[in-house]
C-alpha cells in the first residue's frame, strides 16, 4: 500500500542508500550549463570531462558540463564520502527493456488527442499513457522513464497526486482533469537534431563488468538516441515507436518528442523522505508540502537501506565511481580497486547527493527504465533527471529519512531485466 505523505507537516516517502567510494571531483566547482549549448526544456544534464590524473584519463573529445538548475549546488568538500554499489557487474540490465508501444499507437496527433478510456485496459491506451505520464512529470511527481506503459511507478505517481489535490485515489476523470488543468497544453514537440548533439564522445557500446568500464576514458552516453531520450526523460523504445526510421545519429534530422518539465523543482527542499516499503522518494519543502516525488530503487534483502534519521552532507555532480574489494563484498574483487570514470552512464549516474551515514547516499542511475523495478545493494538510485533536479533544490544539512521495510528479494536476482 503506498504510504501517502501527509497534508500538514512532513509525509512519509522514499529510500536512499549506497556503498563503494565516490572520488572527489577534479575541480570543486558547482555545475555550470553546457558551453555555448542552450539548456533544453527538462534536459537531464550531459557529463563534464574529467581532468587527467594518474587514475582517469581525458576523453578524445570535450564533453560539455551539466545543465546547472536552481538553487545552484554548493562546491565539494575535500573529502571523498563512500559511494554506492551497482548490481553484480555479470548481471547489470541492459539500457532498454521490456516491449514499447507501436509507431501508429503514438503519433503525436493520437497522444494530443488522446483521452482516458475507463473501460479499456491501460496497456491499451499508450497515447493516453503517454499524455498522463507528461503531465505527472510536469507536476513533478515523477512515474520515472516516460514510456506509453502501465506500472508501479505510474500508479504511485497518479496515487500521491490524488492526494495532494484532495482527489480519489486511482485513475479516474477527476484526476485526469485535474492533472489536464494544472500541467496542460502540447505533450509533443518537434525537435531538430544539431551538430552538437553529435559531438559525444558516445562509447558505442557500455560494459557490464565495472572491470571493462574502468578501462574507458569516459562513461558518457552511448549513442545519440540515449542521450536525447534521457534529455526528454523518455524511455528508448518510445523515442524510437514516435520516430521510425529516424537517423538519430544525423544532425539536422527532425524528431518528435515529448514536453516534459523545465527549469527545476522551483523550490528548495528542506527534508527527504525515503519509503523503503514503496520505492518512492518524497521532497518537501520548509513549510511542510511536498515539492516532489520520485519513483527509486531501494537496497534488497541481502542488502537493505538504513533506517533512522540523517541529514545531507554534500552534493557532488558528475562523480567518479570507486570500485574497492575491501568495502565492497561483491563484483570482480580479483582485480582490486580501481576507478570508473565520469559521465552519465557512471554507476552513480550524473550526480551524488552523500549522506551524514558513511557510505550511503542518493544518486543518478544508467539505468532508467529500471528503476523501482529492481533491487540493490543498499543505495537509493533515481533517473538521472529526477537526481539532478533534487541534488539541485536541497543543501547540505537537509534531514532525510528513511522510513518502512525494505524489499524481501535479493539484488543478484532481482537485476534481471523484468518481464514484459
Amino acid at each position: 500500500m503506498l504510504r501517502l505523505p501527509m497534508k500538514n507537516g512532513f509525509g512519509s516517502a522514499t529510500a536512499v542508500a549506497l556503498i563503494a567510494l565516490i572520488a572527489p571531483p577534479s575541480v570543486a566547482q558547482p555545475a555550470q550549463a553546457p558551453s555555448g549549448k542552450p539548456a533544453t526544456p527538462g534536459a537531464p544534464p550531459a557529463a563534464a570531462p574529467p581532468a587527467a590524473t594518474p587514475d582517469q584519463s581525458a576523453p578524445n573529445q570535450p564533453v560539455p558540463a551539466p545543465q546547472q538548475a536552481e538553487p545552484a549546488i554548493p562546491a565539494p568538500s575535500a573529502t571523498a564520502p563512500p559511494a554506492e554499489g551497482q548490481p553484480p557487474p555479470s548481471e547489470a540490465p541492459p539500457a532498454t527493456v521490456g516491449k514499447g508501444p507501436k509507431a501508429e499507437q503514438v503519433e503525436p496527433k493520437a497522444i494530443e488527442n488522446a483521452a482516458f478510456q475507463p473501460n479499456v485496459p491501460l496497456a491499451d491506451q499508450p497515447a493516453f499513457l503517454v499524455k498522463l505520464e507528461v503531465f505527472l512529470d510536469r507536476a513533478h511527481n515523477s512515474p520515472g522513464a516516460i514510456d506509453g506503459r502501465p506500472g508501479k511507478n505510474l500508479d504511485h505517481a497518479l496515487g500521491i497526486y490524488a492526494h495532494e489535490h484532495g482527489l480519489q485515489p486511482g485513475l479516474n476523470p477527476a484526476v485526469v482533469a485535474a492533472l489536464e488543468k494544472g500541467e496542460g497544453g502540447a505533450v509533443t514537440q518537434s525537435y531538430t537534431i544539431t551538430e552538437k548533439d553529435e559531438v559525444g564522445p558516445f562509447i558505442g557500446h557500455l560494459p557490464s563488468d565495472f572491470y571493462e568500464q574502468s578501462k574507458l576514458r569516459h562513461m558518457g552516453y552511448t549513442t545519440p538516441e540515449e542521450e536525447l531520450a534521457e534529455r526528454f526523460h523518455m524511455s528508448q523504445r518510445l523515442l524510437e515507436a514516435m520516430n521510425p526510421g529516424a537517423d538519430f545519429a544525423k544532425a539536422g534530422t527532425q524528431i518528435t518528442v515529448v514536453k516534459p518539465h523545465s527549469g527545476g523543482l522551483g523550490a528548495q527542499v528542506m527534508k527527504i523522505d525515503v519509503d523503503k516499503t514503496d520505492d518512492e522518494v518524497m521532497a518537501y519543502g520548509a513549510d511542510g508540502r511536498l515539492i516532489a516525488s520520485f519513483p527509486s530503487t531501494i537496497g534488497s534483502a541481502d542488502h537493505p537501506a538504513p533506517s533512522g534519521t540523517y541529514t545531507v552532507a554534500e552534493i557532488r555532480p558528475d562523480p567518479v565511481y570507486i570500485y574497492d574489494p575491501r568495502v565492497l563484498t561483491w563484483g570482480p574483487r580479483r582485480h582490486g580497486r580501481f576507478t570508473i570514470k565520469r559521465g552519465p552512464n557512471n554507476p552513480t549516474g550524473v550526480i551524488w547527493i552523500g549522506l551524514s551515514k558513511p557510505a550511503y547516499g542518493i544518486h543518478g542511475t544508467p539505468n532508467a527504465e529500471l528503476i523501482g523495478k529492481t533491487a540493490s545493494h543498499g543505495c537509493v538510485r533515481l533517473t538521472n533527471w529526477d537526481a539532478w533536479d533534487l541534488g539541485n533544490a536541497v543543501k547540505p544539512g537537509a534531514e532525510v529519512a528513511f522510513l518502512g521495510q525494505g524489499p524481501q528479494k535479493t539484488a543478484s536476482r532481482d537485476n534481471a531485466p523484468p518481464k514484459s
